[in-house]
Parts: C-alpha cells; sequence; structure tokens
C-alpha cells in the first residue's frame, strides 16, 4: 500500500461513490458554491485527504488550493473559538488580573512582531 500521499500528478482514474440524504446533498451542494470548489467531487477528495495523517516532507495542501481554502477556514474557526472561550474566562478576573492579562498580551504581541 502506498503510504505517501503528497500530492501528485497522477491521474485521478479510481471513483469512489457514498450516498447522502436530500439534506446532506443541499447542504453540501451550498456550501462547494459558497467555498468555491469546482464540483462535488473536489470537496469529498479534500475532506478525505484532510483525514489522513500527513507524510514525508511535503504538506498534503501545499499544491491545492481547495485544501489550502478549508486548512485557513478551519483555523480560522477554531482560532474564533479560542478567543470566545478566553473571553468568558476573562469575564471572571478581577479588574486588577484583566490589567496585568492586558499586559501581557501585548507583551507577547510585540515580542512576536519583533521576531
Amino acid at each position: 500500500m502506498k503510504t505517501d500521499l503528497s500530492p501528485s500528478f497522477d491521474p485521478r482514474n479510481k471513483v469512489v461513490s457514498f450516498r447522502l440524504s436530500d439534506n446532506e446533498y443541499e447542504f453540501a451542494s451550498d456550501f462547494c458554491k459558497a467555498s468555491g470548489f469546482r464540483g462535488m467531487s473536489m470537496l469529498a477528495r479534500s475532506a478525505f485527504l484532510a483525514y489522513l495523517p500527513q507524510t514525508g516532507e511535503r504538506p498534503l495542501h501545499q499544491d491545492d488550493p481547495a485544501m489550502l481554502q478549508v486548512e485557513l477556514k478551519t483555523l480560522h474557526s477554531e482560532l474564533a473559538r479560542l478567543i470566545a472561550s478566553l473571553s468568558k474566562i476573562q469575564e471572571h478576573l478581577s479588574p486588577e488580573e484583566r490589567r496585568e492579562e492586558q499586559q501581557r498580551s501585548e507583551r507577547a504581541m510585540t515580542a512576536d512582531n519583533v521576531a
């Protein structure tokens, strides 16, 4: 079994089919259009590849703009979730703790911008 699934220019000549409910199909179709996938096949292939362990030196998405878009949206969603969680935690801090946290955050951002 081939384990290196880095993007290649090998012909894609194998067909995989699966069934969806009417609602699932409608959602997937709308998602394809909204996300810029060329079609359902590209969405399914990108989703499949996203679940596989990455092997080799090149990430799976390097040559695949659709995969980059999926990964970026996933990261954006995760970042939004983390920000919401931090906001909830900060609600329980005292004013002094909030100032200290703000100062730590500003120092970290400054250090990131310098590096």
